[in-house]
C-alpha cells in the first residue's frame, strides 16, 4: 500500500498538469483587408470563435475620416481616393481593417497641386508636354483625346491655380464629373452648370 501512493500522486500530478484550460478564442473581422470605390459602402462582421459578433458592441473609428468613416454598428462608408485604417475596441481589444478606396477614373493624371510651390519644382515633377511658357503662366498638352490642356497660372514666380481644360462632349463631363467626386467629396464645384454639355 505505502508504494501505491506514490506512484497514484504521481498520476494525479500528471493528470493535473496536463489538463490545461482553453484560451479564449480571438474576434475576428472579416476583411483584414479591404478594397472599395468612392460610393461604396461595407459592413464589417465580427466572429468570435464559430459565433457571430454584434459589431455595435465595439466602438469604430476611421484613421483618415476624409478618405471614409464608419458609424457605430461598424458601417464604413467610402467618400474619396486614399488609405485609411479601420480600428475597432471592446474591452481593450481591438480589430483592424486596412481600407483602400481606389479611383473608378484614371484618365487623367492629377496636376501638382503644390500651391507656392516654385516653377522649377512643378516643372520637374509633370510628365506632359509642354506647349507655352510666359511670365505668368505654364501650358501642357493633355495626354488623351479627353483633356485638352493643363494650365498653371504663376504669381512672383510661385504656382497658384491649376486649371485641367477637357472635351465638351456629355461622356467625357459625366466622367470627368465622378473624377472630382472621388478626389474632392465635398464641397465640389458643379461642373455641369458651369460648362453646358453638347446636345
Amino acid at each position: 500500500m505505502k508504494n501505491l501512493l506514490p506512484l497514484l500522486l504521481s498520476v494525479l500530478l500528471i493528470t493535473s498538469c496536463s489538463k490545461k484550460s482553453d484560451p479564449e478564442p480571438s474576434v475576428i473581422i472579416d476583411s483584414p483587408t479591404l478594397g472599395l470605390k468612392y460610393d461604396q459602402q461595407h459592413q464589417f462582421a465580427l466572429k468570435k470563435g464559430s459565433e457571430d459578433i454584434f459589431a455595435s458592441t465595439f466602438a469604430w473609428k476611421s484613421s483618415n475620416e476624409k478618405v471614409g468613416k464608419i458609424d457605430a454598428n461598424g458601417r464604413f462608408t467610402a467618400r474619396k481616393i486614399g488609405e485609411t485604417t479601420i480600428t475597432g475596441t471592446s474591452n481593450g481589444k481591438n480589430v483592424e481593417s486596412k481600407v483602400t478606396i481606389s479611383p473608378l477614373k484614371t484618365f487623367v493624371t492629377e496636376p501638382i497641386l503644390e500651391f507656392g510651390s516654385t516653377i522649377a519644382n512643378v516643372k520637374s515633377k509633370e510628365k506632359r508636354k509642354l506647349v507655352q511658357e510666359t511670365d505668368d503662366l505654364l501650358v501642357y498638352e493633355g495626354e488623351n483625346s479627353k483633356v485638352k490642356l493643363i494650365s498653371y497660372y504663376k504669381q512672383n514666380g510661385k504656382i497658384t491655380t491649376a486649371l485641367l481644360i477637357f472635351e465638351n462632349i456629355t461622356t467625357t463631363v459625366m466622367d470627368v464629373t465622378t473624377y472630382f467626386k472621388e478626389r474632392f467629396p465635398q464641397p465640389w464645384f458643379s461642373w455641369w452648370q458651369c460648362c453646358p454639355l453638347e446636345r
